[in-house]
């Protein structure tokens, strides 16, 4: 087995900071939550790029809780460099995840047998075809036998999990499609204009954004109309008492987006674009927001 140097460089925590047996969540608040909630004397051990990693106490055995972050790379590098660099044992993983399953219930707990992939992490080292990843046999059985313990058996299902690489963009023609991630010029570029969507209701959601701003501008100040504290600059704010849409103005101060020339110019503008699609759209205003009682 190669052994990295300490640190890191993904990870700037001491030699014997993790314990054996590491939890790893994604989102590092959940790293954090766990800590703060089941572990004793949880010591923040790594803060690198907010990867929050803490070692505490379970039960009086040594314990370490860290995040992996999002996507197969970027548990592939942590998981590697915690095997390598701190010779960790065990590496759970931990989170939640989507079904297509009709007979699984919202809180079911799902132990993975097997995680498939349609990532194309591992064709950068060469590996000959589809590998799906499994746990260590000892560590499964034990999981089974905790199940039957806490009494879990009839809220558990044991089975096979995937990770995908499919994200969701919109194309030239305003159309929303799915792609698979490749790291191409065509990915990076998508991704470095947030063109890269995790579902197909966050793609379509812009596509309405940019459609409401493209309408707004249409009635918008000349770019040359001056901030010179003599002519009034008009724009919309969000009342949130009354849950509507107003018209303020301003002579000096930029509070950024939009600007009309005139007041009629503003009403016009909401008259043709609607008050609800800029509520929702300009604003981001939800349902559920606007019922909101103050």
């Amino acid at each position: 087995m190669t052994e990295l140097s300490i640190p890191t460089p993904h990870c700037n925590a001491p030699k014997d900071a993790f314990a054996k047996t590491v939890l790893m969540p994604g989102d590092p608040k959940r790293s954090k939550y766990i800590a703060d909630t089941y572990l004793k004397n949880a010591v923040l051990v790594n803060d690198i790029r907010g990867v929050q990693g803490y070692t505490g106490e379970y039960k009086g055995k040594k314990v370490s809780v860290m995040a992996s972050g999002m996507g197969v790379p970027s548990i592939g590098i942590y998981s590697y460099e915690l095997y390598h660099a701190y010779n960790v044992d065990n590496i759970i993983r931990l989170g939640t995840a989507g079904t297509i399953i009709k007979d699984t219930d919202l809180r079911n707990l799902i132990v993975a047998t097997g995680a498939c992939t349609d990532s194309n992490f591992a064709a950068n080292f060469g590996l000959r075809g589809i590998i799906s990843a499994v746990p260590s046999f000892k560590l499964l059985k034990k999981a089974d036998e905790m199940v039957e313990k806490l009494g879990f058996k009839n809220k558990t299902l044991f089975g096979q999990v995937l990770t995908g690489d499919v994200f969701y963009s919109i194309f030239s023609d305003g159309e929303v499609d799915s792609c698979v991630f490749y790291d191409s010029s065509f990915d990076t570029d998508r991704i470095s204009m947030g063109n890269c969507f995790r579902t197909e209701e966050e793609a379509e959601f812009e596509v309405e954004r940019l459609k409401v701003i493209h309408s707004m501008k249409r009635f918008t100040e000349p770019k040359n109309y001056a901030w010179d504290g003599i002519n009034y600059h008009y724009y919309f704010y969000y009342d949130h008492h009354q849950g509507e849409i107003k018209i303020g103005s301003s002579r000096y101060y930029k509070y950024g987006g939009i600007y009309f020339e005139a007041e009629v110019n503003a009403q016009n503008c909401m008259n043709a674009v609607g008050e609800d699609r800029i509520k929702k759209y300009y604003f981001g205003i939800k349902e559920e927001d606007k019922e909101i009682a103050f």
